[in-house]
């Protein structure tokens, strides 16, 4: 489920049902969006599906999605995602899942396909089951394909979205079933009849299966109506075909037919249900374990040609029972080698069973090969050498005593039995040393352990288990084994098995706030390469520590994954711009955008307008985002009331004004008393302290 990530979605962070919040975006499809959430109930992270905004008025599947939920709900397989909860958040349903870190099978063909023949059918195996558990439950998936189908990272398979699921006791019309599923993977019976059967879930399986195989569909074209012709008017090709020619002999001819029966037009050509389906794959499996090239008979009988199996069953049978001779090779060769033809070229060796043919009881199981007689002591049977009678015995009185030259002849004779005899055994020798004591290893990779297990001990074979991971391989089977499939090794010899442990996947502690050699040294213990550093300005980080990583701690990474590091440089220095003189208001904004916090005070001053700044503290120099600022904002001058002066003496008038804080200027016209008139400004108004008062004297 791990498909895709978005940087903003007005449903992050959304709780739903007070009880799953949204965290991420995970998926989008065409019907529904899937979110990873965090069950604040249980503390567990889920999925959530949540349909599009443009179908909560469509009733019809509205009643679909709903069904989802209870369809999914009743299956409990370890191949099926688990359905938790349902619920709606407003006019929108949503389906609570379990949450699987991941990818789809659809990225493994984009990266992988053509993928081995025992790979791609442990793939389907999983399918299998998961179809089998729900077919007896009642329940059709009519939409098997790849982007259904996750795979865990520690490599288990499990089918997703029964969207589609629908009990076989309730079909929809053919409109509706064929608008419904995906058109690829669509069977033929959906797009005529408009009803599915439990088969239609196999021949999905079967085009999923065809596509592993050879990385691709096997009907496409550029119109829809085109794919949907091909499906119901053309068969399916056998995969082997649409192999480059290097590799079309890996996908033998019983595997071919495994594809043809799966993806059979009418619909009783195929495996009825998951668990026939579950058989099938089995029984190739095996044989393809066991390193058979081509199985004609098991071919025909996945195919339902049971006339041409009872033909090969016959045959066979018939050359057995000839009694052919050592020298006569060409009848074993008939009936028992196409059967058996495996895949390392042996069948040569002189100690090889002759077999004959026999039908099982049960239709389901391949062609069984019996082994009669060893060669070898088929040549020394009495039956087969027919010696001639005995001389009659001559009476010992007429027994002559042998001349020189028939003793020379018989000595001559044993000389050479001798030297025969020394020939074989020394030809028998050398037979061992260099072919004899060998034997192959058998077919390993992609099976599980314990059926490589079971593989060996067939064989006599030891092993010894290794571990490893592996990308492809899921956790569990054979990635490879040492010798390798097919490859020489001693009789009773030991085979190392190496065991996936999936793919290999850490995750990166979090990274923040340590210093950057604790980073590093964190990065590389958790298997993953330091990449570039950059050096930042942090107000809170202290300088030489990392401020973020370029990977997300606590998700699941690559070994090698390079982790980029910024690193603090500490606070960053701002220069401090002078405000003296400047209006309150500009002074204040020019100092915020500044990145400083600002502290006002104000005082008065006869030498600065009202509101602007008197002097600032610091005043110049640099500081650091946050710190405060001290301004000292003009009040004006203070203002005093002019006294009443009139009638005081000249002097009188002069000191009095002089001590009110007041500078006098003197005017006069014509001085006769000496006694102060009036003053300017008048007395009883404020003026500014210091200012000049113009006194009139008369």
């Amino acid at each position: 489920m791990d498909t895709m990530t978005t940087t903003s979605d007005r449903m992050v962070g959304v709780v739903l049902g007070e009880r799953y919040e949204l965290v991420s975006r995970v998926a989008r499809g065409g019907t529904a969006v899937v979110y990873r959430a965090v069950d604040r109930r249980l503390g567990r992270t889920v999925a959530v599906k949540i349909i599009h905004d443009n179908l909560v008025d469509d009733a019809d599947y509205v009643r679909r999605f709903d069904r989802e939920a209870r369809a999914a709900a009743i299956l409990s397989h370890p191949n099926i995602v688990a359905v938790f909860d349902q619920g709606h958040a407003g006019d929108r349903s949503y389906i609570v899942m379990e949450y699987v870190r991941g990818q789809s099978l659809r990225t493994t063909i984009a990266q992988l396909a053509p993928l081995p023949p025992l790979v791609a059918l442990n793939y389907v195996a999983a399918i299998a089951h998961a179809l089998a558990a729900a077919h007896e439950a009642g329940l059709i998936h009519r939409d098997i394909k790849p982007e259904n189908v996750l795979i865990t990272n520690t490599g288990q398979v499990k089918v997703t979205d029964f969207g589609l699921a629908k009990a076989t006791s309730a079909q929809s019309s053919a409109s509706q079933s064929v608008l419904m599923g995906t058109l690829s993977y669509l069977a033929p019976e959906l797009m005529t009849e408009g009803t599915a059967t439990f088969a239609s879930d196999v021949y999905s399986t079967g085009i999923v299966l065809y596509e592993l195989l050879t990385g691709q569909k096997p009907h496409t074209g550029e119109e829809p109506a085109a794919v949907l012709y091909k499906h119901v008017n053309v068969d399916v090709p056998p995969p082997s075909q649409a192999l480059p020619a290097e590799l079309r002999a890996r996908v033998p001819d019983y595997l071919d037919a495994l594809v043809q029966a799966c993806t059979s037009r009418p619909p009783q050509g195929r495996p009825a249900d998951g668990r026939a389906l579950e058989r099938a794959v089995a029984q190739v499996r095996q044989r393809l374990s066991q390193g058979v090239r081509q199985d004609p008979a098991l071919a025909a009988l996945l195919r339902g040609s049971q006339s041409a199996v009872a033909g090969a069953l016959i045959g066979s049978q018939s050359a057995a029972l000839a009694g052919a001779g050592p020298g006569d090779r060409s009848a074993d060769r008939a009936g028992a080698e196409p059967t058996d033809e495996r895949l390392d070229g042996s069948g040569d060796d002189p100690t090889e069973l002759i077999y004959q043919r026999r039908p099982d009881t049960d239709s389901t199981d391949t062609v069984e090969q019996t082994p009669i007689l060893p060669a070898s002591d088929l040549i020394r049977s009495p039956s087969l050498q027919n010696p001639p009678p005995a001389a009659p015995a001559r009476p010992l009185s007429r027994v002559r005593r042998p001349s020189r030259q028939v003793r020379r002849r018989r000595g001559l004779i044993a000389l050479l039995v001798l030297l025969v005899l020394g020939l074989i055994g020394g030809g028998a020798a050398f037979w061992w040393v260099k072919w004899g004591r060998w034997t192959t290893t058998p077919v390993l990779a992609g099976l599980t352990e314990v059926d490589a297990r079971a593989a060996l001990d067939l064989a006599e074979l030891k092993f010894d288990l290794k571990q490893e991971y592996d990308e492809v391989v899921p956790l569990g089977s054979v990635t490879r084994s040492d010798p390798a499939d097919h490859q020489p090794v001693l009789r009773s010899g030991t085979v190392t098995l190496y065991v996936s442990l999936g793919p290999e996947r850490y995750q990166l502690p979090p990274l923040s706030g340590l210093t950057r050699d604790q980073a590093v040294e964190l990065i590389m213990s958790s298997h993953m390469t330091p990449g570039q550093e950059t050096e930042v300005w942090d107000e809170t980080v202290p300088l030489g520590s990392v401020v973020r990583a370029s990977q997300e701690s606590g998700v699941d990474l690559r070994p090698g994954t390079v982790v980029d590091l910024e690193i603090s440089k500490g606070r960053q220095p701002l220069e401090i711009p002078s405000q003296v003189g400047q209006p309150r208001d500009q002074a204040e904004a020019a100092l915020t955008a500044a990145g400083f916090q600002i502290s006002v005070s104000e005082e008065h001053s006869r030498d600065v307008p009202t509101g602007s700044v008197i002097r600032q503290e610091p005043n110049q120099g640099t500081g650091y985002r946050g710190d405060i600022i001290t301004l000292v904002v003009s009040l004006g001058p203070v203002m005093v009331e002019v006294p009443d002066v009139r009638f005081q003496s000249r002097s009188e008038a002069k000191a009095t004004l002089r001590a009110a804080g007041f500078e006098v200027k003197e005017s006069s016209s014509l001085v006769v008393l000496g006694l102060a008139q009036h003053t300017d400004p008048d007395r009883g108004t404020l003026a500014p302290e210091g200012s000049t008062i113009i006194l009139y004297i008369v």
